[in-house]
């Protein structure tokens, strides 16, 4: 199994919305990156915005089993709807956001990263939870990828150490007994 170093980057959104912007809320953008030139770009800029001062995590990660989850054929590809293509299992605004599809990217690597460093990560948890909705879609393919893989999933749900009282208090729970359907 190959393995690389994943990091995670995060940079402002150019969402126009008059409410966050009275709310003060400053969303990221986020995607994934590997040291094999994996562009996992979950709908938007990848890696050609990769820069050290906007890195937010950083692990070893499997990389094939993150090609898999990510969809090889969208590996790259950017796009806002209605043409955006999923990313891993992921479709924008549908159930999840890119922050949903880089934390199922980041499922295979192996210190327990994700992206709650990223900005409004409190809102898009409340909304999606950390992994976006379908879990039980993903949780299945992962499952024909190997015990191994599905393991790894159930893993870093049950690990997950919150940051916040949304993810604390509201979320866990349900999230991991999701996780743990067959």
């Amino acid at each position: 199994m190959t393995t690389a170093t994943f990091t995670a980057y995060a940079r402002v959104t150019h969402y126009d919305s008059k409410d966050l912007d009275a709310l003060g809320v400053r969303l990221d953008h986020v995607f994934v990156i590997s040291s094999l030139w994996n562009n996992w770009n979950c709908f938007g800029g990848g890696i050609e915005e990769a820069r050290e001062d906007i890195a937010i995590a950083t692990a070893q990660g499997y990389v094939e089993w993150a090609r898999l989850i990510y969809g090889p054929e969208n590996e790259g590809k950017g796009g806002r709807l209605p043409n955006a293509f999923p990313a891993s299992g992921v479709t924008e605004l549908f159930n999840g956001v890119c922050q949903n599809a880089a934390n199922r990217i980041l499922v295979f690597t192996d210190d327990n990263i994700d992206v709650r460093k990223a900005n409004a990560n409190a809102l898009v948890t409340l909304l999606y939870g950390k992994y976006g909705f379908d879990l039980d879609v993903f949780i299945g393919f992962t499952n024909r990828l190997g015990e191994n893989s599905r393991q790894r999933a159930v893993y870093h749900c049950e690990t997950h150490v919150p940051q916040h009282p949304v993810d604390q208090y509201v979320l866990p729970q349900r999230s991991c007994m999701s996780l743990k359907t067959p």
